[in-house]
């Protein structure tokens, strides 16, 4: 399972050499995906855009995100061509059966980020581990923009890590992995990787379990 961050998709504009990149080493790898796209920029513009328009609706606010997972999700799924199923799934609590290398997902409800999509749909369909790539190298104690001798933690427990984040969820709220998703993980006992989505040569490695970067969550 892979939480694919939208600032890696639209970090300023569409980046096409890293989705073209990202696909060769998913189609180079001898396993089947679920892939959750998040919002991003995109989904924030927007977000922004409405709040000052007078949108004072969280709910709403949500709502205009999530349709931006789905555009970011609707061009994976075409970059994929016949490797993806024919469908972005939408509803992690829908049954799915599907027989193609990649299943590409977006977000489904206010109230929560594409993390929790991404968890729901690793423990539904068997996983015990979601890699969740984003823009930054992980985890750390404190924001690193405002203390700059901050270090990656590179192990946490869900205990420890729900500490360092907020208790609530907001529309666009950016945490390496949001409260609700991580509420569901720890539940379940799932494992998330949280990494720099940008070194895919380091995420090859993750891939095939020859490496250990970024922060390891679990229970």
């Amino acid at each position: 399972m892979i939480s694919l961050g939208g600032s890696l998709i639209v970090p300023g504009e569409i980046d096409t050499k890293y989705l073209a990149n990202f696909r060769k080493i998913i189609a180079s790898y001898p396993a089947r995906f679920i892939i959750v796209c998040g919002g991003g920029k995109t989904a924030r513009e927007y977000m922004c855009v409405a709040g000052a328009l007078g949108v004072k609706s969280s709910k709403e606010k949500d709502r205009i995100g999530i349709h931006a997972t789905r555009l970011n999700a609707c061009l994976l799924r075409s970059l994929f061509g016949r490797l993806a199923h024919p469908n972005v799934v939408i509803d992690p609590f829908q049954r799915l059966r599907w027989k193609e290398k990649v299943l590409v997902a977006a977000g489904y409800k206010p109230g929560w980020s594409s993390d929790y999509d991404a968890a729901v749909l690793a423990y539904r369909n068997g996983g015990t581990r979601v890699i969740n790539l984003t823009n930054i190298e992980g985890v750390y104690a404190c924001d690193p923009k405002k203390y700059s001798d901050q270090k990656v933690l590179r192990e946490l427990t869900w205990s420890k890590y729900k500490r360092l984040i907020p208790k609530k969820w907001s529309p666009g709220l950016s945490t390496p992995f949001d409260p609700v998703a991580s509420r569901y993980a720890s539940s379940r006992k799932l494992v998330v990787t949280v990494m720099d989505g940008r070194r895919l040569d380091l995420f090859g490695k993750v891939l095939a379990g020859t490496a250990m970067v970024g922060t390891v969550i679990h229970p």
